[in-house]
C-alpha cells in the first residue's frame, strides 16, 4: 500500500497557492520586481517538498513544471527569478495538477480503523509515538511479517475477508513454528507441505510424550498448558476461518475481522515469548519498549534525510 499523507499535501498546496496570489498581486500594475532574498529560500523548500509528495502519488506532468520550469528559476539559472516569472510558472503548475489530480483516485481510513496501522508503523498520536504490539512477532518469525502488513492495512482498509486470509497466512507461519518445537513429523510429506489437520493430529499426541517423565509441578503444569493451549487455538483458527476463507466458504464482517486481527496477535505474542520460527526455544522476550527519546530520534533522522533530499533538488542532482 502506497501511503500519502492528504494533510500535508493539502498545507503544501496551500502555501504555494498563497505564493501565487502574491507574485499576481505584486504584479498587477504591470511592475515586476525580484523576489526578496529573504522569501526565496522558503518558496524553495516548499517547491521541494512539493515535488516530493508528487513523485510520491505520481504526478509526471506536475513533476515535469517544478524540475524543468521552477527549480531552475528558483536557482537563478535565468537570472534573479521575479514575481512576475514565479506566477506564470505556478499559473502552469496549476494547470498541470489539477487534471492529474482529478485522475488518481485516494483511499479514506476511519478513525476506528487507523489504529492498529498507526500502531504498526510507530506514527505519532497525541504527541507520542504508538508502539508496535507486532515487533516482536516480526523479529522471531520474519517470514510472517509481509502478512502481517498485509493483514493490518486490509483491515484498515475495511477489506475483511483479505483480512482474515493474511491472518491464517500468519498463524500458520506459527504452527509450523511449533511444530518444529516439538519435533512433529508427518508420515510421507515435508512439514512444510503438510496439511494443518495431519500438524495438529500429530501435534496432539506430543505434550504427553514430552511430559511423562517430568515430576509434577508448576514447570510440567506450564509445558501442558503452553502446547495444548496453542493447540487449541490453532483448531479454533482451522475451524472459524481457515477452512471457511481458503475454501470460499464464507466472507467476513469487520467484526470478525477485527476478532481475528486481535487473537492472533495475542497468540503470536504468546508464542514469540517463547519460540522462533525455526522451534528454537529463546529467552523472555527482550524489553522492545524504546524510549520516547530514541523514537524521536529515529523520526529527527528520518527529517534529517528529508532536508537532505530537499537541499539535492535546489542543487539540481535528483
Amino acid at each position: 500500500m502506497r501511503k500519502f499523507d492528504g494533510w500535508e499535501f493539502a498545507e503544501l498546496v496551500h502555501g504555494l497557492s498563497k505564493y501565487k496570489w502574491v507574485a499576481h498581486f505584486r504584479t498587477r500594475s504591470g511592475v515586476d520586481e525580484d523576489i526578496d532574498q529573504r522569501v526565496l529560500p522558503d518558496i524553495t523548500v516548499l517547491v521541494s517538498r512539493y515535488l516530493i509528495r508528487c513523485r510520491e502519488i505520481k504526478l509526471p506532468a506536475s513533476v515535469a513544471v517544478i524540475r524543468k520550469r521552477i527549480m531552475p528559476l528558483l536557482g537563478g539559472i535565468y537570472g534573479a527569478p521575479t514575481w512576475k516569472q514565479l506566477g506564470a510558472e505556478l499559473d502552469v503548475l496549476w494547470d498541470a495538477v489539477g487534471p492529474e489530480l482529478s485522475q488518481r483516485r485516494f483511499a479514506f481510513i476511519a478513525d476506528a480503523k487507523v489504529l492498529p496501522m498507526d500502531q504498526m508503523l510507530e506514527n505519532e498520536r497525541d504527541g507520542e509515538i504508538l508502539e508496535n504490539p507486532w515487533e516482536l512477532a516480526w523479529e522471531r518469525f520474519p517470514s510472517a511479517k509481509e502478512d502481517i502488513e498485509e493483514a493490518v492495512y486490509c483491515y484498515s482498509l475495511e477489506r475483511n475477508t483479505a483480512c482474515v486470509f493474511h491472518l491464517m497466512r500468519v498463524a500458520e507461519v506459527g504452527l509450523r513454528g511449533l511444530a518444529r518445537r516439538m519435533k512433529v513429523t508427518v508420515k510421507n510429506k515435508p512439514l512444510e507441505w503438510a496439511e494443518w489437520q495431519d500438524i495438529l493430529r500429530e501435534m496432539n499426541k506430543v505434550p504427553d510424550a514430552l511430559t511423562q517423565t517430568m515430576k509434577r509441578g508448576p514447570e510440567k503444569d506450564e509445558i501442558l498448558e503452553f502446547y495444548r493451549g496453542c493447540i487449541a487455538q490453532f483448531y479454533g483458527f482451522k475451524d472459524e476461518y481457515r477452512n471457511q476463507v481458503s475454501h470460499k466458504r464464507k466472507s467476513y464482517n469487520e467484526h470478525h475481522a477485527a476478532s481475528a486481527l486481535s487473537n492472533v496477535l495475542q497468540f503470536m505474542q504468546k508464542l514469540a515469548a517463547k519460540i522462533d520460527e525455526k522451534g528454537r526455544k529463546v529467552r523472555s522476550p527482550r524489553k522492545l519498549k524504546v524510549s520516547l527519546e530514541a523514537r524521536k530520534a529515529k523520526l529527527t533522522e528520518i527529517e534529517k534525510r528529508q532536508r537532505e533530499l530537499e537541499a539535492a533538488l535546489k542543487r539540481g542532482e535528483l
